[in-house]
């Protein structure tokens, strides 16, 4: 998630605003600490342009 967050020109604090997941959640998620939920995937895939199988390894 972070290459595409980086591709799009969007820092951590900017995907959390457009998707409504905590900045710490985020970056939590990023580093391999947390699982998100599918709700959460969901917020992230929208705010990303993205389809949630983008996150699952297939191309949107």
């Amino acid at each position: 998630m972070q290459n595409l967050r980086r591709r799009r020109g969007c820092s951590q604090a900017e995907l959390a605003k457009l998707s409504g997941v905590s900045r710490k959640s985020i970056g939590l998620i990023e580093d391999g600490r947390r699982n998100p939920r599918g709700s959460t995937l969901r917020c992230l895939a929208e705010a990303l342009g993205v389809e949630v199988s983008y996150f699952f390894g297939e191309e949107d």
